[in-house]
């Protein structure tokens, strides 16, 4: 993710929630010249590899030196609430319209406390299961999911279900839960 520092989109609760007398960013990092800007040099470093036709990220291709790589352009965002606290995060502008807002710190928190509680075994069953998920899209049996997707599925599930003594039965319970879910 390449966030823009220098801006910030705000948001509130209510009218009158935001206290912040500096008013709506109004500098020269808009959505569309962030874009520009990135997809411009990313073709540069990148020539023939960078692929900016997605909705929100720009692919790089790999070659024999590095990996697949999605850059996400997102600026500042910031929520307000009535009580006049907030919550900071991210907001990322789809090419064409419409945003996304991430809260990449307290997805981290929340991911890591996961991971602790279960000894490191909800970060392997991501792993796993988007493992599953590529073998099934190469045999033309689904169609590519992303990564986070996978994440936010395996988050939910108990943390009893991940562990159970082996990898069989953790991941059986995985994908029972989420087909129960469904």
């Amino acid at each position: 993710v390449v966030q823009c520092h220098e801006c910030q989109y705000c948001d509130e609760a209510e009218p009158g929630a935001r206290k912040d007398p500096a008013g709506a960013y109004k500098g020269i990092w808009t959505p569309t010249k962030l874009l520009a800007e990135l997809v411009a040099s990313l073709q540069a470093k990148f020539p023939g590899q960078t692929d900016a036709s997605g909705s929100t990220a720009i692919a790089v291709r790999s070659s024999s030196a590095r990996v697949d790589a999605d850059v996400v352009p997102s600026f500042n965002y910031r929520y307000f609430f009535a009580s006049g606290s907030y919550r900071d995060g991210t907001k990322v502008f789809k090419n064409g319209a419409g945003s996304v807002v991430n809260w990449p710190a307290q997805h981290l928190a929340m991911g890591q406390a996961k991971d602790a509680r279960t000894n490191g075994r909800f970060k392997q069953a991501v792993r796993i299961l988007k493992r599953v998920e590529n073998l099934m899209v190469q045999a033309g049996a689904h169609r590519e999911a992303p990564s986070y997707f996978m994440e936010c599925l395996v988050y939910n599930v108990p943390d009893s279900i991940l562990l159970r003594s082996t990898w069989i039965d953790t991941m059986k319970g995985v994908l029972f839960q989420v087909w129960d879910w469904t």
